[in-house]
């Protein structure tokens, strides 16, 4: 048995309107379909974004954590470029 759905009804420009039923109809998937990949797409890349600044914050409070001068870095680039 399939998952459970429910309708959702939104206003967009007719622009995007148009270009949403061009790549329905050169991909012959639905509306519906391209909508659900669309959304299903942003939301795990907002998710992503969302831990990444999770991580972020939880190394800035690490008391313990490592912090590395520019010119540390600068340096250790050189070291790679040479390799």
């Amino acid at each position: 048995m399939g998952a459970a759905t429910i309708d959702v009804h939104a206003r967009i420009p007719v622009e995007l309107a148009e270009s949403l039923v061009f790549v329905s109809k050169v991909t012959q998937r639905t509306k519906s379909n391209l909508i659900y990949r669309a959304i299903e797409s942003y939301l795990r890349e907002m998710i992503e974004d969302y831990e990444d600044v999770q991580d972020v914050l939880e190394r800035e409070r690490d008391p313990n954590r490592k912090l590395h001068s520019w010119e540390d870095i600068k340096k250790r680039v050189v070291e790679i470029r040479n390799v």
